[in-house]
């Protein structure tokens, strides 16, 4: 006779508050607002104004948890005595629309408050997985001669963060880096089902987001997990397939219903794979801008081609109307095919063709399988180089830049030439800049690095903008394309920091 599980704990959020102790390393799941077991962290936060317990906790999260929209995530634990530490692969970096705050998160880091350190979401996720498996880290080439490079910055948000968790390991005279994070206590993590025996399913949510490889992190190395969930079901009814985390890996199930999907959906079974909507499109573009670059991107997609797409612009590519025949899109949270969600929604897709776990999908990027990435851009260096992460007052983070970066063949940068305040009008087939960005973009000395050119020559670099078209050669960035109406010295060379080469 097969012997029947044992039952596992139901508790209350402020119950399963107590089983994180003091300078406990907790791992968290989410991204922005998809995945966030947002009433264990209130959870937490209370037990630690009540009592002054948990403090010097250790977060490692490998996207961002929670936005600027309603779900707080981790800013419920922003305060120094509280959190100690983060390791993260992105960052919130949006402010409220209703009083234009920043996060806690980034107002702590910004002023140096809390130790931070920044790596590739990919990294983050299968460091994770080494540590699970018991293995002395992840060696890659994910972060090399980027800011991630402990010769550079070593991940580090600022100076009073010491240097931890990455060292250069030459391999056979070639360099990779270890990333080595410490062993998990407590995971905090978010399904949509749990049966009586704590099996989890996420058939309600957009993305995987990990959470398998967040559970066995813990439980692994002696460590507990507490999973989140909308609802309770009986033993054995959950399909097999369908378990994301199974019952022997879970200690503890807290029940809150009614907690977002996503930022700003309270359910959307299209984007959770549920359904499939009768009508694919998502808004029109209405910004003129984003509709001149993705114009002159989508003529660049290969036909057949796999094409992950980042956050911002590239995201509306799926639904434009003159795409190539065969092209496929993916995105770095699991997504494969269907229209990505923009704005703080990205992360899943509608009418996805195949949802896979985002570990998985970051083994199918760092080992090449994406064709061609389409990208924003920040600021862009002499030789190509692209900083991403840091901005004048906000810290986004690299998130699955430096991953996607690091092996796929052809990348599109797809962005204005200038920011703040631009204005352009495209009428009568012609581009008038009206007013013209207060910040220049394509600099001498950007920020940071998190994508380096020079370790990177092999690859096709292409910046599509709301004015030109440049492509790098040979360490230089030259201009291909002047779209009709612009005027080359003034609103091209002029309002760049460094010489630009014209074909």
């Amino acid at each position: 006779m097969i012997p029947r599980p044992s039952n596992v704990n139901i508790l209350t959020a402020d119950a399963a508050a107590e089983l994180v102790g003091p300078a406990s390393v907790i791992t968290i799941s989410g991204a922005a607002g998809n995945l966030v077991p947002d009433a264990l962290l209130r959870a937490i936060r209370r037990r630690f104004d009540a009592h002054g317990t948990p403090h010097g906790l250790i977060a490692i999260c490998p996207v961002a948890v929670g936005d600027v929209s309603g779900i707080p995530g981790l800013d419920h634990l922003a305060t120094p005595r509280l959190l100690s530490t983060i390791v993260c692969g992105s960052y919130v970096y949006g402010r409220r629309a209703d009083t234009g705050e920043e996060p806690e998160i980034t107002k702590l880091v910004l002023g140096g408050e809390i130790e931070a350190y920044n790596f590739g979401i990919g990294v983050v996720y299968n460091a994770l997985r080494e540590t699970a498996a018991n293995r002395p880290g992840l060696i890659t080439r994910v972060g090399l001669g980027t800011f991630q490079d402990p010769r550079q910055r070593g991940g580090r948000l600022h100076e009073a963060t010491p240097p931890r968790f990455v060292t250069v390991c030459p391999i056979d005279g070639e360099e990779f880096l270890r990333y080595q994070l410490p062993a998990v206590d407590v995971a905090l993590l978010r399904g949509s089902t749990a049966d009586e025996f704590g099996n989890i399913s996420i058939e309600r949510e957009p993305i995987d987001g990990g959470v398998f490889v967040q559970a066995l992190a813990a439980h692994n190395r002696g460590g507990r997990v507490i999973v989140q969930v909308e609802r309770l079901t009986e033993g054995h009814s959950l399909p097999a397939r369908s378990v994301v985390i199974p019952g022997v890996l879970v200690d503890a199930v807290v029940v809150a219903p009614g907690e977002k999907q996503a930022t700003g959906i309270q359910y959307d079974p299209y984007l959770s794979g549920e359904l499939k909507a009768p009508d694919r499109s998502v808004d029109g573009l209405l910004d003129p801008i984003e509709q001149a670059i993705l114009d002159r991107a989508v003529g660049r997609l290969p036909a057949d081609g796999l094409v992950i797409l980042g956050f911002g612009i590239p995201s509306r590519l799926p639904d434009h109307p003159r795409l190539p025949e065969g092209v496929r899109f993916c995105v770095e949270h699991g997504a494969i095919g269907g229209s990505p969600a923009v704005g703080l929604e990205f992360g899943g897709a509608r009418n996805a063709e195949a949802l896979i776990d985002s570990p998985s999908m970051f083994d199918l990027i760092d080992g090449g399988g994406c064709d061609v990435a389409c990208l924003g851009f920040s600021e862009v260096s002499r030789d190509g180089s692209v900083n991403v992460s840091r901005l004048p007052s906000a810290i986004p983070g690299s998130g699955g830049f430096t991953n996607i970066t690091a092996a796929t063949r052809d990348i599109i940068y797809c962005g204005s030439f200038t920011a703040g305040g631009l204005k352009v009008d495209y009428s009568g087939g012609e581009v008038h800049i009206v007013t013209e960005g207060r910040h220049k973009k394509f600099v001498r000395a950007p920020r940071e690095i998190t994508y380096n050119s020079s370790l990177n020559p092999s690859q096709r670099v292409t910046f599509v903008t709301d004015r030109c078209i440049i492509e790098r050669r040979s360490q230089r960035l030259v201009v291909t394309t002047v779209y009709p109406g612009v005027d080359l010295e003034r609103d091209i060379l002029a309002q760049s920091e460094f010489e630009l080469d014209v074909e």
